[in-house]
Protein backbone atom coordinates (compact mmCIF):
# COMPACT_ATOMS: atom_id res chain seq x y z
CA UNK A 1 0.00 0.00 0.00
CA UNK A 2 1.38 3.09 -1.03
CA UNK A 3 1.95 6.58 1.17
CA UNK A 4 -1.82 8.21 1.09
CA UNK A 5 -1.29 11.83 -0.78
CA UNK A 6 -4.31 14.03 -1.27
CA UNK A 7 -4.51 16.02 -4.53
CA UNK A 8 -3.58 19.60 -2.88
CA UNK A 9 -0.15 17.24 -1.62
CA UNK A 10 0.42 16.53 -4.70
CA UNK A 11 0.00 20.09 -6.36
CA UNK A 12 2.18 21.49 -3.78
CA UNK A 13 5.17 19.02 -4.39
CA UNK A 14 4.66 19.47 -8.00
CA UNK A 15 5.23 23.64 -7.72
CA UNK A 16 1.37 24.15 -8.86
CA UNK A 17 -1.04 26.65 -7.46
CA UNK A 18 -4.11 25.69 -5.68
CA UNK A 19 -7.08 28.14 -5.82
CA UNK A 20 -8.62 28.71 -2.12
CA UNK A 21 -11.96 27.86 -3.08
CA UNK A 22 -10.71 24.27 -4.63
CA UNK A 23 -14.21 22.06 -3.45
CA UNK A 24 -11.47 18.69 -4.65
CA UNK A 25 -8.36 19.32 -2.66
CA UNK A 26 -8.49 16.82 -0.48
CA UNK A 27 -9.32 13.90 -3.06
CA UNK A 28 -7.13 11.51 -1.67
CA UNK A 29 -5.08 9.64 -4.66
CA UNK A 30 -4.47 5.69 -4.42
CA UNK A 31 -2.34 4.48 -7.04
CA UNK A 32 -0.31 5.57 -9.77
CA UNK A 33 -0.26 4.75 -13.23
CA UNK A 34 1.29 5.26 -16.80
CA UNK A 35 -0.84 2.88 -18.73
CA UNK A 36 -4.89 3.64 -18.73
CA UNK A 37 -5.82 0.10 -19.32
CA UNK A 38 -4.22 -0.37 -15.57
CA UNK A 39 -6.33 2.58 -14.29
CA UNK A 40 -7.70 1.60 -11.07
CA UNK A 41 -10.81 4.40 -8.75
CA UNK A 42 -8.84 6.70 -7.03
CA UNK A 43 -5.39 6.51 -9.25
CA UNK A 44 -3.62 10.04 -10.92
CA UNK A 45 -2.86 8.80 -14.69
CA UNK A 46 0.06 10.63 -15.83
CA UNK A 47 -0.73 11.32 -19.57
CA UNK A 48 3.01 10.46 -21.06
CA UNK A 49 4.25 11.66 -24.69
CA UNK A 50 5.50 8.40 -26.53
CA UNK A 51 6.75 7.70 -29.70
CA UNK A 52 3.86 6.33 -31.15
CA UNK A 53 0.74 7.04 -28.78
CA UNK A 54 0.51 9.79 -26.74
CA UNK A 55 -0.88 9.56 -23.16
CA UNK A 56 -3.48 12.53 -23.70
CA UNK A 57 -5.22 10.45 -26.14
CA UNK A 58 -6.42 7.74 -23.16
CA UNK A 59 -7.22 10.05 -20.55
CA UNK A 60 -11.21 9.44 -21.39
CA UNK A 61 -10.17 5.56 -20.91
CA UNK A 62 -8.64 6.47 -17.30
CA UNK A 63 -11.37 8.23 -16.53
CA UNK A 64 -13.70 5.26 -16.92
CA UNK A 65 -11.53 3.06 -15.37
CA UNK A 66 -11.69 5.43 -12.22
CA UNK A 67 -8.73 8.06 -12.31
CA UNK A 68 -9.79 10.93 -10.34
CA UNK A 69 -6.67 12.78 -11.56
CA UNK A 70 -4.37 12.94 -14.19
CA UNK A 71 -1.20 14.74 -14.94
CA UNK A 72 -1.06 16.53 -18.12
CA UNK A 73 0.75 19.04 -20.75
CA UNK A 74 0.11 22.66 -20.01
CA UNK A 75 -0.87 23.37 -23.65
CA UNK A 76 -3.98 20.72 -23.59
CA UNK A 77 -7.05 21.67 -24.25
CA UNK A 78 -9.24 18.64 -24.06
CA UNK A 79 -12.04 17.56 -22.07
CA UNK A 80 -11.16 16.29 -18.51
CA UNK A 81 -13.72 13.55 -18.24
CA UNK A 82 -14.73 14.95 -14.52
CA UNK A 83 -10.77 14.48 -13.39
CA UNK A 84 -9.15 16.69 -12.07
CA UNK A 85 -6.34 18.05 -14.47
CA UNK A 86 -3.15 19.32 -13.28
CA UNK A 87 -1.19 20.97 -16.10
CA UNK A 88 2.99 20.98 -16.15
CA UNK A 89 5.53 22.13 -18.88
CA UNK A 90 7.07 18.15 -18.73
CA UNK A 91 4.88 15.02 -17.60
CA UNK A 92 7.67 12.89 -17.41
CA UNK A 93 9.77 15.56 -15.19
CA UNK A 94 6.88 15.26 -12.89
CA UNK A 95 6.50 12.20 -12.50
CA UNK A 96 10.34 11.90 -11.70
CA UNK A 97 10.11 14.58 -9.18
CA UNK A 98 6.80 13.24 -7.33
CA UNK A 99 9.14 10.01 -6.70
CA UNK A 100 12.24 12.04 -5.77
CA UNK A 101 10.09 13.67 -3.02
CA UNK A 102 8.74 10.31 -1.76
CA UNK A 103 12.59 9.34 -1.48
CA UNK A 104 13.57 12.39 0.37
CA UNK A 105 10.47 12.23 2.76
CA UNK A 106 11.95 8.78 3.97
CA UNK A 107 14.86 7.43 6.19
CA UNK A 108 15.78 4.57 4.54
CA UNK A 109 19.30 3.20 3.48
CA UNK A 110 19.02 3.29 -0.37
CA UNK A 111 21.31 0.47 -2.25
CA UNK A 112 21.40 1.21 -6.16
CA UNK A 113 21.86 -1.96 -8.43
CA UNK A 114 22.81 -1.67 -11.79
CA UNK A 115 24.93 -3.73 -14.47
CA UNK A 116 25.04 -5.25 -18.10
CA UNK A 117 23.74 -8.25 -16.39
CA UNK A 118 22.91 -9.59 -13.27
CA UNK A 119 20.73 -6.76 -11.87
CA UNK A 120 17.07 -8.29 -10.99
CA UNK A 121 18.91 -11.41 -9.26
CA UNK A 122 21.45 -9.26 -7.23
CA UNK A 123 18.63 -7.22 -6.13
CA UNK A 124 16.29 -10.44 -5.06
CA UNK A 125 19.02 -12.08 -3.22
CA UNK A 126 20.12 -9.05 -1.48
CA UNK A 127 16.75 -7.73 -0.99
CA UNK A 128 15.98 -11.46 0.94
CA UNK A 129 19.21 -11.23 2.24
CA UNK A 130 18.30 -7.70 4.33
CA UNK A 131 14.59 -8.80 5.03
CA UNK A 132 16.02 -11.06 7.88
CA UNK A 133 16.80 -7.92 9.95
CA UNK A 134 14.88 -4.84 7.97
CA UNK A 135 12.12 -3.60 6.80
CA UNK A 136 12.93 -3.89 2.98
CA UNK A 137 10.80 -2.11 -0.23
CA UNK A 138 12.71 -2.97 -3.81
CA UNK A 139 11.78 -2.19 -7.56
CA UNK A 140 9.52 -5.12 -8.91
CA UNK A 141 10.79 -7.40 -11.22
CA UNK A 142 12.83 -5.30 -13.85
CA UNK A 143 10.86 -2.34 -12.77
CA UNK A 144 14.60 -0.12 -13.58
CA UNK A 145 13.30 2.54 -16.44
CA UNK A 146 12.43 6.02 -17.05
CA UNK A 147 9.08 5.20 -16.33
CA UNK A 148 8.73 2.00 -13.97
CA UNK A 149 11.31 3.11 -11.50
CA UNK A 150 9.83 6.58 -10.54
CA UNK A 151 6.17 4.61 -10.43
CA UNK A 152 7.47 1.53 -7.95
CA UNK A 153 9.11 4.84 -5.83
CA UNK A 154 5.62 5.52 -5.14
CA UNK A 155 4.04 2.67 -4.16
CA UNK A 156 6.85 2.61 -1.15
CA UNK A 157 4.64 2.42 2.30
CA UNK A 158 6.86 4.94 3.41
CA UNK A 159 7.94 2.37 6.40
CA UNK A 160 11.23 1.14 5.02
CA UNK A 161 14.78 1.06 6.49
CA UNK A 162 16.08 -0.45 3.46
CA UNK A 163 15.78 0.37 -0.30
CA UNK A 164 17.00 -2.12 -2.73
CA UNK A 165 16.45 -0.26 -5.94
CA UNK A 166 17.18 -1.82 -9.63
CA UNK A 167 18.62 1.24 -12.02
CA UNK A 168 18.64 0.37 -15.93
CA UNK A 169 19.51 2.41 -19.25
CA UNK A 170 19.69 2.31 -22.68
CA UNK A 171 21.58 5.41 -23.41
CA UNK A 172 23.71 7.60 -21.77
CA UNK A 173 22.20 9.47 -18.91
CA UNK A 174 19.46 7.91 -17.66
CA UNK A 175 21.35 5.93 -15.26
CA UNK A 176 21.73 9.76 -13.99
CA UNK A 177 18.58 10.77 -13.92
CA UNK A 178 17.22 7.60 -11.80
CA UNK A 179 20.28 8.49 -9.13
CA UNK A 180 19.14 12.09 -9.05
CA UNK A 181 15.45 10.43 -7.69
CA UNK A 182 16.61 8.15 -5.03
CA UNK A 183 20.47 8.61 -4.64
CA UNK A 184 22.47 5.55 -3.46
CA UNK A 185 24.40 5.22 -0.36
CA UNK A 186 25.50 2.24 -1.69
CA UNK A 187 26.10 1.46 -5.47
CA UNK A 188 26.45 -2.15 -6.83
CA UNK A 189 27.67 -2.65 -10.37
CA UNK A 190 27.61 -6.35 -11.08
CA UNK A 191 28.90 -6.12 -14.82
CA UNK A 192 29.97 -4.33 -17.85
CA UNK A 193 29.12 -6.40 -21.11
CA UNK A 194 27.71 -6.10 -24.86
CA UNK A 195 24.66 -4.76 -23.75
CA UNK A 196 22.94 -1.48 -25.64
CA UNK A 197 26.30 -1.09 -27.59
CA UNK A 198 24.11 0.34 -30.40
CA UNK A 199 23.60 4.00 -28.63
CA UNK A 200 28.15 4.02 -27.86
CA UNK A 201 30.38 5.07 -30.16
CA UNK A 202 33.32 4.24 -27.57
CA UNK A 203 31.60 0.76 -27.15
CA UNK A 204 32.03 -1.02 -23.47
CA UNK A 205 34.58 2.30 -22.28
CA UNK A 206 30.65 3.95 -23.20
CA UNK A 207 28.63 1.59 -21.18
CA UNK A 208 30.88 1.90 -18.50
CA UNK A 209 30.64 5.36 -18.27
CA UNK A 210 26.94 5.27 -18.42
CA UNK A 211 27.05 2.92 -15.44
CA UNK A 212 28.93 4.89 -13.35
CA UNK A 213 26.51 7.84 -13.51
CA UNK A 214 25.13 5.93 -10.60
CA UNK A 215 27.60 7.28 -8.24
CA UNK A 216 26.08 9.98 -6.84
CA UNK A 217 28.96 12.87 -5.55
CA UNK A 218 28.51 13.50 -1.73
CA UNK A 219 25.92 10.59 -1.39
CA UNK A 220 27.30 7.59 -2.65
CA UNK A 221 29.53 6.17 0.33
CA UNK A 222 30.14 2.77 -0.58
CA UNK A 223 30.66 1.34 -4.42
CA UNK A 224 31.32 -2.79 -5.05
CA UNK A 225 32.39 -3.88 -8.08
CA UNK A 226 32.14 -7.33 -9.74
CA UNK A 227 33.16 -8.86 -13.05
CA UNK A 228 36.26 -6.61 -13.14
CA UNK A 229 34.23 -3.40 -14.02
CA UNK A 230 37.43 -1.50 -12.10
CA UNK A 231 39.17 -2.48 -15.41
CA UNK A 232 37.34 1.13 -17.03
CA UNK A 233 38.54 4.04 -16.42
CA UNK A 234 35.06 5.58 -16.25
CA UNK A 235 34.98 3.38 -12.83
CA UNK A 236 38.42 3.94 -11.60
CA UNK A 237 37.64 7.85 -11.89
CA UNK A 238 34.51 8.16 -9.73
CA UNK A 239 34.56 10.17 -6.66
CA UNK A 240 33.39 7.50 -4.28
CA UNK A 241 34.97 7.16 -0.64
CA UNK A 242 35.25 3.05 -0.76
CA UNK A 243 35.56 0.80 -3.41
CA UNK A 244 35.26 -2.88 -2.92
CA UNK A 245 36.74 -5.27 -5.55
CA UNK A 246 34.91 -8.76 -6.40
CA UNK A 247 36.23 -11.48 -8.28
CA UNK A 248 35.88 -15.15 -9.13
CA UNK A 249 38.75 -16.09 -10.25
CA UNK A 250 41.40 -13.59 -8.58
CA UNK A 251 42.27 -13.75 -4.87
CA UNK A 252 44.16 -10.04 -4.56
CA UNK A 253 40.76 -8.47 -3.90
CA UNK A 254 38.29 -7.36 -1.23
CA UNK A 255 35.71 -10.22 -1.69
CA UNK A 256 36.50 -13.52 -3.48
CA UNK A 257 35.49 -16.97 -2.87
CA UNK A 258 36.30 -20.84 -2.38
CA UNK A 259 34.24 -23.14 -4.15
CA UNK A 260 33.53 -26.56 -2.00
CA UNK A 261 31.18 -28.65 -3.67
CA UNK A 262 28.55 -27.76 -6.18
CA UNK A 263 26.32 -25.85 -3.79
CA UNK A 264 28.61 -25.05 -0.90
CA UNK A 265 31.27 -22.26 -0.58
CA UNK A 266 33.03 -20.18 1.70
CA UNK A 267 33.35 -16.22 0.99
CA UNK A 268 36.83 -14.82 1.60
CA UNK A 269 36.46 -11.28 3.18
CA UNK A 270 39.84 -9.72 2.89
CA UNK A 271 41.93 -12.09 4.61
CA UNK A 272 39.27 -14.46 6.45
CA UNK A 273 37.07 -16.58 5.74
CA UNK A 274 33.32 -17.07 6.19
CA UNK A 275 31.62 -19.82 7.71
CA UNK A 276 30.44 -22.69 4.88
CA UNK A 277 27.53 -21.18 3.06
CA UNK A 278 25.08 -23.12 1.23
CA UNK A 279 23.32 -21.84 -2.20
CA UNK A 280 21.36 -23.88 -4.59
CA UNK A 281 21.80 -21.54 -7.83
CA UNK A 282 19.86 -21.97 -10.75
CA UNK A 283 22.91 -22.21 -13.00
CA UNK A 284 26.96 -21.44 -11.95
CA UNK A 285 26.59 -18.12 -13.66
CA UNK A 286 24.75 -17.01 -10.77
CA UNK A 287 27.71 -17.42 -8.35
CA UNK A 288 29.14 -13.86 -9.09
CA UNK A 289 25.61 -12.18 -8.31
CA UNK A 290 25.20 -13.99 -4.89
CA UNK A 291 28.97 -13.36 -3.81
CA UNK A 292 27.87 -9.42 -5.10
CA UNK A 293 24.58 -9.64 -2.74
CA UNK A 294 26.12 -11.37 0.41
CA UNK A 295 29.42 -8.63 0.01
CA UNK A 296 26.74 -5.79 0.24
CA UNK A 297 24.95 -7.72 3.05
CA UNK A 298 28.33 -7.72 5.33
CA UNK A 299 29.34 -4.13 4.37
CA UNK A 300 25.99 -3.30 6.49
CA UNK A 301 26.66 -5.17 8.82
CA UNK A 302 24.70 -8.25 9.13
CA UNK A 303 25.36 -11.62 10.51
CA UNK A 304 26.19 -14.33 8.41
CA UNK A 305 23.31 -15.92 10.08
CA UNK A 306 21.09 -13.84 8.73
CA UNK A 307 22.76 -14.16 5.10
CA UNK A 308 22.16 -17.60 5.30
CA UNK A 309 18.84 -17.49 6.48
CA UNK A 310 18.48 -14.75 3.73
CA UNK A 311 19.60 -17.34 0.83
CA UNK A 312 17.38 -19.84 2.17
CA UNK A 313 14.33 -17.77 1.38
CA UNK A 314 15.70 -16.65 -2.11
CA UNK A 315 13.22 -16.63 -4.53
CA UNK A 316 13.85 -19.10 -7.74
CA UNK A 317 12.40 -18.97 -11.23
CA UNK A 318 10.30 -16.10 -13.08
CA UNK A 319 12.01 -17.64 -16.43
CA UNK A 320 15.47 -17.53 -14.87
CA UNK A 321 16.67 -20.52 -15.35
CA UNK A 322 13.55 -22.07 -14.58
CA UNK A 323 13.00 -26.30 -14.69
CA UNK A 324 9.94 -27.10 -15.95
CA UNK A 325 8.65 -31.00 -17.68
CA UNK A 326 6.49 -30.55 -20.55
CA UNK A 327 6.17 -33.51 -22.66
CA UNK A 328 9.00 -35.99 -21.33
CA UNK A 329 11.53 -33.21 -21.99
CA UNK A 330 12.99 -30.90 -19.39
CA UNK A 331 12.76 -27.05 -20.18
CA UNK A 332 15.32 -24.42 -19.42
CA UNK A 333 13.00 -21.34 -19.47
CA UNK A 334 15.78 -18.46 -19.40
CA UNK A 335 13.95 -16.19 -21.32
CA UNK A 336 14.08 -12.97 -18.91
CA UNK A 337 17.10 -11.49 -20.33
CA UNK A 338 19.03 -12.58 -23.40
CA UNK A 339 22.58 -10.02 -23.40
CA UNK A 340 25.53 -11.77 -24.60
CA UNK A 341 27.10 -12.37 -21.43
CA UNK A 342 23.66 -14.57 -20.29
CA UNK A 343 23.60 -15.86 -23.43
CA UNK A 344 27.54 -17.18 -23.25
CA UNK A 345 26.41 -17.94 -19.20
CA UNK A 346 23.77 -19.70 -20.07
CA UNK A 347 25.33 -21.92 -22.70
CA UNK A 348 28.43 -22.69 -20.23
CA UNK A 349 25.41 -23.84 -17.65
CA UNK A 350 23.68 -26.08 -20.15
CA UNK A 351 27.39 -27.99 -20.91
CA UNK A 352 28.03 -28.57 -17.47
CA UNK A 353 24.64 -30.32 -16.75
CA UNK A 354 24.80 -33.96 -17.05
CA UNK A 355 21.74 -35.34 -19.04
CA UNK A 356 21.55 -38.43 -20.96
CA UNK A 357 19.43 -37.31 -24.08
CA UNK A 358 20.19 -34.45 -26.27
CA UNK A 359 20.49 -30.74 -25.33
CA UNK A 360 18.59 -28.63 -27.75
CA UNK A 361 18.72 -24.58 -27.54
CA UNK A 362 16.09 -22.74 -28.70
CA UNK A 363 18.02 -18.94 -29.55
CA UNK A 364 16.36 -15.54 -30.10
CA UNK A 365 18.03 -12.32 -31.06
CA UNK A 366 20.15 -10.41 -28.89
CA UNK A 367 19.15 -7.21 -29.11
CA UNK A 368 20.96 -3.60 -29.23
CA UNK A 369 24.20 -4.22 -29.66
CA UNK A 370 24.83 -2.09 -32.40
CA UNK A 371 27.96 -2.86 -34.52
CA UNK A 372 28.60 -6.04 -32.27
CA UNK A 373 25.94 -7.53 -33.20
CA UNK A 374 26.90 -9.79 -36.26
CA UNK A 375 30.15 -10.97 -33.99
CA UNK A 376 28.50 -11.18 -30.73
CA UNK A 377 25.60 -13.80 -32.33
CA UNK A 378 28.51 -15.23 -34.08
CA UNK A 379 30.37 -16.08 -31.12
CA UNK A 380 27.35 -17.61 -29.57
CA UNK A 381 26.95 -19.70 -32.69
CA UNK A 382 30.00 -21.03 -32.15
CA UNK A 383 29.71 -21.62 -28.17
CA UNK A 384 26.31 -23.72 -28.80
CA UNK A 385 27.84 -25.80 -31.65
CA UNK A 386 30.43 -27.34 -28.81
CA UNK A 387 27.83 -27.77 -26.36
CA UNK A 388 24.67 -28.59 -28.11
CA UNK A 389 23.00 -31.17 -30.32
CA UNK A 390 20.74 -29.53 -32.32
CA UNK A 391 20.01 -25.46 -32.42
CA UNK A 392 16.64 -23.79 -32.99
CA UNK A 393 17.39 -19.94 -34.12
CA UNK A 394 15.06 -17.21 -33.98
CA UNK A 395 14.40 -14.16 -35.48
CA UNK A 396 16.33 -11.92 -38.50
CA UNK A 397 19.24 -10.32 -35.78
CA UNK A 398 20.01 -14.56 -35.12
CA UNK A 399 20.92 -15.26 -38.47
CA UNK A 400 24.88 -15.09 -38.09
CA UNK A 401 24.18 -17.65 -34.77
CA UNK A 402 22.63 -20.05 -37.12
CA UNK A 403 25.05 -19.90 -39.97
CA UNK A 404 28.19 -20.25 -37.38
CA UNK A 405 26.08 -23.29 -35.67
CA UNK A 406 25.48 -24.62 -38.96
CA UNK A 407 29.01 -24.19 -40.29
CA UNK A 408 30.88 -26.06 -36.94
CA UNK A 409 27.62 -28.59 -36.34
CA UNK A 410 26.39 -29.19 -39.51
CA UNK A 411 23.16 -28.56 -39.57
CA UNK A 412 20.58 -26.32 -38.01
CA UNK A 413 16.79 -25.06 -38.48
CA UNK A 414 16.53 -21.06 -38.67
CA UNK A 415 13.18 -19.90 -38.16
CA UNK A 416 11.88 -16.22 -39.24
CA UNK A 417 8.32 -15.97 -38.11
CA UNK A 418 6.64 -17.21 -34.88
CA UNK A 419 4.49 -19.36 -36.91
CA UNK A 420 7.26 -21.42 -38.06
CA UNK A 421 8.93 -21.46 -34.73
CA UNK A 422 6.13 -22.92 -33.23
CA UNK A 423 5.78 -25.53 -35.79
CA UNK A 424 9.46 -26.76 -36.11
CA UNK A 425 9.57 -27.01 -31.84
CA UNK A 426 6.72 -29.35 -32.22
CA UNK A 427 8.34 -31.60 -34.56
CA UNK A 428 11.78 -31.24 -33.17
CA UNK A 429 11.73 -31.70 -29.22
CA UNK A 430 11.32 -34.91 -27.79
CA UNK A 431 10.79 -36.90 -24.77
CA UNK A 432 13.82 -37.14 -23.13
CA UNK A 433 15.41 -33.93 -24.59
CA UNK A 434 16.96 -30.79 -22.39
CA UNK A 435 15.72 -27.99 -24.25
CA UNK A 436 17.56 -24.25 -23.18
CA UNK A 437 14.63 -21.29 -24.04
CA UNK A 438 16.28 -18.25 -24.62
CA UNK A 439 16.02 -14.93 -26.00
CA UNK A 440 15.07 -11.67 -25.81
CA UNK A 441 12.31 -10.57 -23.79
CA UNK A 442 10.25 -8.60 -26.61
CA UNK A 443 10.04 -11.99 -28.07
CA UNK A 444 8.38 -13.77 -25.30
CA UNK A 445 9.62 -16.75 -26.49
CA UNK A 446 8.31 -18.29 -23.06
CA UNK A 447 5.02 -18.80 -25.27
CA UNK A 448 6.47 -21.95 -26.55
CA UNK A 449 5.71 -23.38 -23.29
CA UNK A 450 2.17 -23.41 -24.36
CA UNK A 451 1.58 -22.73 -27.64
CA UNK A 452 4.29 -25.30 -29.28
CA UNK A 453 3.58 -28.06 -26.16
CA UNK A 454 -0.20 -28.20 -25.68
Amino acid sequence: MSVMRTAHEIVHLLGLRCPDNWAQKQQPILGYRVDSRLTQPGDLFFALPGCKMDGHQFLAEAARHGAVAAVVRSDYRGSDFGMLLLRVEDVLASLHLLAKKTIESSSAFVVGITGSVGKTTTKEMLAAILSTHFVVGKTPGNCNSQTSFPLALLELSGREQMLVLEMGMTEAGEIARLAQIAPPRMALITRIGFAHLENFSDGLEGVARAKAEIFVRGTTEVALLGGECWNYSAIQESVVPVKRHLSLTMADVDYSFRQLSPNQFQLVEGRTLSPTFTIDLPAPHFLENAILAIAAARELHLSWEHIQEGINHFPQGDRRFELTEHLGAIWINDCYNASYDAMMGALAALQIREHPGRKIAILGKMPELGVASHSCHRAVGAMAANFVDELIAYGEEALPLWETFCQQQGSGIFCREWEELVRETKERVQPGDLVLLKGANSLAMWRLLTEALS
